[in-house]
């Protein structure tokens, strides 16, 4: 009964400092999480300790068990122990904090972008628009580069790359292109839209459409095809062909005895 009541009486202490960590407004949102998640590593562990005792355990004996545990166990939790610590550093330097939206890639080389639904001592959840949510080791935000799109401001600029065929003129698909861009409700005017000439390539004048926009978390891959789908409808409306990919084949030696054959 009188463990019962200790372990009882220990989570009750446990809620009722979480909610008043919750409702302090000197606390930032990591701070929070940080004390949150201290409380929850601490209090199984005292009540561990207030136990013993109870069930005639002598702490002395413990003390030298537990010591060669550590060593034995420690050397088999070590990614654990790097994923702990790990969190201790995301949450005490507020570096990373639920509601950011990031972008990383993972161990398969796969791009996820997402937005951070929660911070615990082990992992980040990170919740992606196809509704999938990604489970991420804090030793990853550590040992890796993470992007990070609304660490200072939510401001961000997209690329949006396009080819139009070199009878065409650049001036007047440049003008076209920031056209389509103005017509784009989540593009900002200030930064103002640009379109700049990258370059000359095997099969098109190569462009760049450049657009800044505050709301990285509702997607980009909507703002693209909103602009793609513009520029394609003013290119066309004005006569600029977009090429396909061409290569010119040149052949130099002709095996011996070849007859090319004629179109007659």
């Amino acid at each position: 009964v009188f463990l019962a009541v200790l372990l009882w009486l220990l989570a009750l202490l446990r809620g009722f400092l979480e909610q008043r960590i919750l409702r302090a407004a000197n606390l930032t949102p990591s701070l929070q999480a940080l004390v949150i998640q201290i409380l929850k590593l601490a209090f199984p562990i005292i009540a561990f300790l207030l136990v013993l005792p109870v069930l005639g355990v002598s702490l002395t004996a413990l003390t030298v068990f537990g010591g060669v545990f550590v060593v034995g166990v420690g050397l088999g939790l070590q990614r654990l122990v790097a994923n702990l610590l790990s969190g201790l550093t995301l949450l005490g330097s507020g570096t990373i904090r639920p509601g950011d939206v990031v972008a990383l890639t993972d161990v398969a080389g796969n791009k996820i972008y997402g937005r951070v639904n929660e911070i615990t001592m082990r992992f980040v959840s990170i919740h992606t628009r196809d509704g999938i949510e990604h489970i991420v080791p804090n030793e990853h935000f550590i040992a890796n580069t993470v992007e990070k799109w609304s660490h200072s401001n939510d401001k961000i600029r997209l690329k949006i790359p396009f080819g139009i065929s070199y009878e065409a003129k650049p001036r007047e698909a440049i003008a076209l292109a920031l056209e389509a861009a103005a017509e784009v409700p989540r593009a900002l005017d200030d930064p103002q839209p640009v379109c700049l000439l990258k370059g000359f390539g095997d099969s098109s004048v190569d462009l760049e459409l450049r657009i800044w926009i505050n709301d990285p978390m509702n997607g980009i891959s909507n703002v693209k095809n909103e602009c793609l789908l513009g520029i394609w409808d003013r290119l066309h409306e004005a006569g600029i062909g977009i090429p396909y990919p061409q290569r010119d084949l040149h052949i130099r030696t002709l095996p011996p005895g070849f007859v090319p054959k004629s179109n007659e």
